[in-house]
């Protein structure tokens, strides 16, 4: 495996502190939704990286993540789970048929992270939307800084590049300037996650109801989610309720309008799709 020495030295090759005997291991997609949801619940939201240093290496990350999960003992989320493993991003296109980027990889072994200027880990993020949803075609290229000492300060596609990590997968695709001024590990981010345009609710509906159609039309798996909005998207348009963003203007006083999508959805989880269908066949 193409984990690195550290990882494999307290872990095991096959991760056998935490994943437990490779012949008990399940896929995540063979478990049910409950079962899902129990695990779930389990995964730390956070992990701290900051006492690690003011520069982590991703392997001392990755280390701390792995670390973390092993000492939750029994509620370990990934205990008896097999995690695909694959050598590299084109291998694991290879095998789930699916392109990938075409771009210049970096060695993952050269990343480093300005742990003063960069936000902590949200370790259930990596695992619930790209581990467990991995497509190598969505691994897009990072943004960073390289140093004169060689070291690559990874600002953006901090997740992206641990979830590689998780998997095996040592080379990730990076775009870097060569400076060694911190102000642009702060610039880069800042220009990412600040200045940059955050998604709505509606937004999410409206693109996760569009890529589980073009999921079916693929032949790929629909996401839970995306299954949601596409059973909320069918309702409405049988229904002929147009759902629309807040502050949309252009749609007159037309009686059959939902600008608040984030409830409904949240309606939809908590109820049930059969009380939310019969709620909004009744709309009027």
């Amino acid at each position: 495996m193409a984990y690195p020495a550290k990882i494999t030295d307290f872990f095991g090759g096959d991760l056998f502190r935490l994943l437990g005997p490779k012949s008990d291991r399940r896929n995540w997609h063979s478990l049910s939704f409950k079962e899902q949801e129990a695990r779930r619940k389990n995964i730390p939201v956070y992990i701290s990286t900051r006492k690690l240093g003011k520069t982590p290496s991703f392997t001392d990350i990755l280390f701390e993540c792995f670390k973390q999960l092993t000492l939750l003992g029994d509620n370990n989320p990934l205990m008896g789970i097999d995690l695909p493993y694959y050598d590299s991003l084109e291998q694991a296109g290879e095998q789930l048929s699916m392109p990938i980027l075409n771009s210049k990889l970096e060695s993952v072994e050269d990343f480093v992270k300005n742990a003063e200027k960069q936000r902590d880990v949200f370790l259930a993020h990596i695992l619930l939307d790209i581990v467990f949803q991995f497509q190598p075609g969505l691994v897009f290229p990072g943004v960073g800084r390289k140093d004169s000492k060689g070291r690559i300060f990874v600002n953006d596609a901090q997740h992206r590049t641990l979830a590689c990590m998780f998997l095996g997968i040592n080379q990730v695709p990076l775009y870097y300037i060569v400076s060694d001024e911190e102000y642009w590990d702060v610039q880069q981010y800042a220009a990412i996650n600040i200045n940059s345009l955050q998604c709505s609710e509606y937004d999410r509906y409206r693109i996760r109801y569009q890529r589980a159609l073009a999921s079916i039309e693929a032949g790929y798996e629909v996401d839970p989610e995306d299954q949601i909005a596409l059973d909320m998207y069918n309702v409405f348009d049988q229904n002929d309720i147009i759902v629309a963003e807040k502050g949309d203007k252009d749609l007159g006083t037309n009686a059959k309008v939902l600008t608040g999508i984030g409830n409904m959805t949240k309606y939809w989880k908590e109820y049930g799709a059969d009380i939310s269908n019969m709620r909004i066949s009744n709309c009027k």
